[in-house]
């Protein structure tokens, strides 16, 4: 019986030691030289796939502006009117054109409804009916044309109202009401469709950009719990402007409704070989970062000088170490104590 007991005494200390080697290997980390994406810093701009600029089509005064900047516009809101007093005033006199041409319209038909009559007893002669005809069609066609240009000066005057070319937010509305607009003046300026991070960067660092990459977007609005936000090339412009390369971004997870926020994004220009430990393996003491070494004597508590962080395949939730460790170290996850000597 003693010695069964001793044998399961054995077994059990045994097992202990296996699932402790299996703790023990989980708490561990393998320093190791990765193959990381080289990025560099370039400066990006919060902005739209379009900007909508609503015109004047018409010279006038701006009698009322309609909308704010921030406001949310619908598609053919009108945003502001214009009006003009010589339009009103024409608008007035071919009115009463049109009026007196449909009466000398109206009277030239009842002459040749009468010579017409006249005609078939035999009174009047062909050339006197063909003459009535003649100035009944005459007066017709001039009240056509009279109709036409008032349909032309009601439509001048309707184009006062300065209607959104499409739906989104304004972001300008400089020109306030009672100032004098040029056709063709900019009054409101339209933020329309989705909203994009548009970068530019050197052409020398864009040759190996391409549709589908992916980039992050770091700084004010464009991280969370300070680490970057991934996101894609969503569309390369063939045209280069002084020498940089102009790419949108997809600002899916951008904490901001400001357009023309900047933001800074890191752009893969490259590869470069680089040490990158899980994100938990390092602690920070008074302002020091420090990771728990492993050796023969025992752990050793080592100060370090810590990078950005990085994803990479292996390592979920990584950050670059810039010095103070090398390939093959073994870390050992910190207990929370004081450094070790």
């Amino acid at each position: 019986m003693g010695q069964f007991s001793g044998k399961a005494a054995i077994g059990a200390f045994v097992a202990l030691l296996s699932l402790t080697s299996v703790s023990r290997a989980a708490e561990t980390f393998v320093v190791q030289e990765r193959t990381v994406p080289d990025y560099k810093m370039v400066s990006a701009t919060l902005t739209t796939r379009d900007m909508g600029e609503a015109r004047a089509r018409i010279g006038g005064t701006l009698i009322e502006l309609r909308v704010r900047e921030g406001d949310v516009v619908a598609k053919g809101q009108t945003l502001a009117v214009i009006a003009d007093q010589k339009i009103a005033l024409e608008v007035q006199a071919r009115k009463a054109q049109a009026a007196a041409l449909q009466a000398e319209r109206d009277r030239a038909a009842a002459d040749l409804s009468r010579v017409r009559v006249v005609f078939d007893k035999g009174f009047y002669s062909k050339a006197r009916l063909d003459q009535a005809v003649a100035t009944a069609k005459s007066a017709e066609s001039a009240l056509k044309a009279a109709v036409a240009s008032q349909a032309v000066v009601s439509e001048q005057a309707g184009q006062g109202k300065i209607l959104a070319l499409a739906a989104g937010k304004v972001v300008r509305a400089s020109v306030p009401a009672g100032a004098v607009v040029t056709a063709g003046d900019v009054v409101v300026v339209v933020a329309s469709n989705d909203p994009v991070v548009r970068i530019e960067v050197p052409e020398r660092e864009a040759r190996d950009l391409k549709q589908g990459d992916a980039v992050r977007l770091v700084g004010e609005g464009g991280a969370v719990d300070g680490r970057p936000i991934a996101a894609r090339i969503r569309e390369i412009y063939p045209e280069i402007r002084n020498g940089r390369v102009t790419a949108d971004l997809e600002a899916k997870g951008i904490a901001s409704a400001f357009v023309g926020q900047r933001v800074r994004v890191l752009v893969a220009a490259g590869e470069r070989r680089a040490i990158v430990v899980p994100q938990d393996f390092v602690t920070t003491r008074f302002g020091v970062d420090y990771v728990s070494l492993g050796g023969k004597s025992g752990a050793l508590d080592i100060p370090v000088q810590r990078g950005q962080p990085l994803d990479v395949e292996g390592v979920s939730g990584g950050v670059e170490i810039l010095s103070g460790l090398k390939p093959g170290d073994i870390l050992l996850r910190p207990d929370g104590k004081l450094v070790r000597l």
